[in-house]
């Protein structure tokens, strides 16, 4: 691992306590407000965190998974890919996740990095991918990969139901459409393959 990989990777964790360890004050002027969204928000709310469980729930998904995508990237000599990678969710997935909440109208606001550390796990699969078949030829990535990544989001839609408050039926509906149709996307890929 080189320098520039160990500072690449140890740098959102540090973005991350920084804005933890902002006043109050500071911190609330950069959530990304749904009625007055600005740029300089959209960006930096991702590194915004007001409760230390939210903080370290972010930053242990991230340290669990980006050395995993990290040693899969190497062990298939992919690593300037990782570092593409992760430069380019660094910088456009703060915004860009900020701005698709506006999607929705809604008075609200929304901060923290579970958006841009789910990026990563997304790019789980492809990283498994290219090892799998850099080192063991399993097949075309193109259709190997996919099939991991419905596979896993079948998986953790079916995890998302256990979030779901049952006292509101509307959203458990609409919940569990989006399960089943995650489903059975899984379901119609892998028979398509």
């Amino acid at each position: 691992m080189q320098v520039f990989d160990i500072a690449l990777v140890l740098s959102f964790p540090l973005l991350l306590w920084i804005g933890y360890s902002l006043p109050l004050s500071i911190g609330e002027s950069l959530v990304f407000n749904y009625a007055n969204p600005t740029l300089l928000a959209a960006f930096l709310s991702s590194f915004i965190h007001f409760d230390f469980g939210h903080l370290i729930t972010n930053a242990g998904l991230y340290a669990l998974v980006v050395p995993i995508l990290y040693v899969l990237s190497a062990l298939s000599g992919r690593q300037q890919q990782f570092r593409v990678f992760v430069f380019t969710t660094f910088l456009a997935f703060p915004p860009v996740l900020s701005y698709l909440n506006l999607a929705i109208a809604r008075p609200s606001v929304t901060f923290g990095a579970s958006g841009v550390v789910m990026v990563f796990v997304g790019y789980l699969p492809l990283a498994l991918s290219e090892y799998l078949d850099t080192n063991f030829d399993i097949g075309p990535v193109s259709v190997f990969a996919p099939a991991l990544f419905f596979a896993s989001l079948g998986f953790i839609s079916v995890l998302s139901l256990q979030s779901v408050l049952l006292q509101n039926p509307t959203v458990l509906l609409g919940t569990a459409g989006l399960v089943l149709a995650t489903v059975l996307s899984t379901i119609l890929y892998g028979l398509s393959v």
